[in-house]
C-alpha cells in the first residue's frame, strides 16, 4: 500500500531547459494584428471626430445650439456645460487619434515601446477613443502583451 497523499501540495522542480509559459499565438503575429486594428479604429475615430466637429461648427454657426425656451436659468447653465463639454471631448478625441495611429504603426514596425504604451492607454480611455467599445479590449490586449519578456526583446 502506498503512502502517497493525493491532496498534498505537489513538489515542483525548476528546470531551466523547460521554456517559460508563452501566451497563445506568435508574438509577431499578435503585434501585427494589434497594429492593423489600432490603425483602423483610430482612422475611423478620426473620421467620426472630424465629421462631428464640422457638424457641431455648422450647428453653432446657424445658432442651432440654443437651449429650449422654457428652461430655467440652472437648466440653461447645465445645457451649455454639456454642449461645450461635448465639443471639447470631440476635439480632444480628434487630436488623440493620430497618436493611436502612430502607436499602431509602431506595433507594425516593432519599434517605440513607449509610444505603444501611450497609444494603448489612450485607446482604453472611453472619452478619448472614439471607437471605445472596440478599442478598449485591444488596448488591454496590447498592454498585457507589453508585460511579457518576449515583447521586450521584440520591441525595443
Amino acid at each position: 500500500m502506498s503512502s502517497h497523499n493525493p491532496y498534498s501540495d505537489p513538489t515542483y522542480t525548476l528546470n531551466p531547459s523547460t521554456p517559460p509559459i508563452q501566451p497563445s499565438g506568435s508574438f509577431d503575429s499578435q503585434w501585427t494584428i494589434l497594429g492593423i486594428v489600432f490603425i483602423i479604429l483610430a482612422v475611423l475615430g478620426l473620421f467620426f471626430g472630424a465629421a462631428g466637429t464640422v457638424g457641431n461648427a455648422i450647428q453653432f454657426a446657424n445658432g442651432q445650439n440654443a437651449p429650449p425656451p422654457n428652461m430655467d436659468e440652472n437648466g440653461k447653465k447645465g445645457y451649455y456645460v454639456g454642449l461645450y463639454g461635448s465639443y471639447a471631448i470631440m476635439a480632444v478625441s480628434t487630436i488623440v487619434q493620430p497618436l493611436i495611429i502612430w502607436a499602431g504603426v509602431n506595433m507594425l514596425r516593432r519599434k517605440g515601446r513607449l509610444m505603444i504604451l501611450v497609444g494603448s492607454i489612450a485607446a482604453c480611455v472611453p472619452g478619448v477613443s472614439s471607437c471605445c467599445i472596440l478599442a478598449i479590449p485591444f488596448g488591454i490586449w496590447s498592454l498585457v502583451l507589453l508585460t511579457y519578456p518576449e515583447s521586450k526583446r521584440l520591441i525595443p
